[in-house]
């Protein structure tokens, strides 16, 4: 029993053709995307699931899953942080960060997933931010850790910001496993053992990776 999901970072591009190209070739059950707020493109024998930036705020769009066909979205809704960050490169202060949560069943088994992107800093809060993403990255962590404590099986996967030590303090709960790409991509699991793959990322994006999740 296992669910494969792809993961990407984007760089705010509206397509790319190398990730279709990763995407035909892996065949994943899922894509997370990241710094997705102008993907357009259509992903052959995918779902787009995303929100409305009117409706849910600036960043509803900067994380998008796409779910692959005979692959069932038995529930999704998007999961609201409540505190603001700033942008470590423009310096301006950003709305809170929003997660989709998606629930698939593959084989029968059931597959909760948050779509993660947690605010730049990591636990310390960033150099560049002068710290103050601080505690914004700890209300994403802290409510990642909790849903993930509340369930049997469930994976929690994206860019964290943070690096595998920081990820195992802050957001696995005891017992889970974690899995990293890159020193801020990666997966949090209970229930399940992940194995990662790291795939090229074109300039300017970053974690690119297959991530094969086994259910114990």
């Amino acid at each position: 029993m296992s669910l494969v999901v792809q993961g990407a970072n984007i760089a705010g591009a509206k397509e790319c053709d190398l990730l279709l190209a990763e995407i035909a070739s892996h065949k994943p059950d899922a894509v997370v995307l990241t710094e997705a707020y102008y993907w357009r493109q259509d992903v052959p024998g995918y779902t787009t699931v995303d929100w409305s930036r009117k409706r849910h705020g600036a960043e509803a769009r900067d994380v998008v899953v796409l779910v692959r066909d005979g692959v069932r979205i038995k529930r999704k809704r998007l999961k609201k942080m409540v505190r603001g960050w700033w942008g470590p490169f423009t310096g301006r202060k950003r709305e809170p960060r929003r997660y989709p949560v998606v629930v698939l069943v593959k084989d029968g088994v059931r597959w909760p997933l948050l779509a993660a992107h947690f605010p730049p800093g990591g636990a310390s809060g960033g150099i560049k931010t002068r710290g103050r993403n601080k505690g914004a990255w700890h209300e994403s962590a802290r409510k990642a850790k909790r849903w993930l404590k509340r369930r049997v099986r469930a994976l929690v996967l994206g860019d964290l910001n943070e690096n595998a030590a920081g990820v195992k303090k802050h957001v696995a709960p005891k017992g889970a496993h974690v899995a990293m790409a890159s020193n801020v991509d990666g997966a949090v699991a209970v229930g399940a053992s992940i194995t990662i793959r790291r795939l090229d990322a074109p300039p300017k994006m970053h974690g690119w990776f297959v991530a094969t999740c086994r259910a114990n």
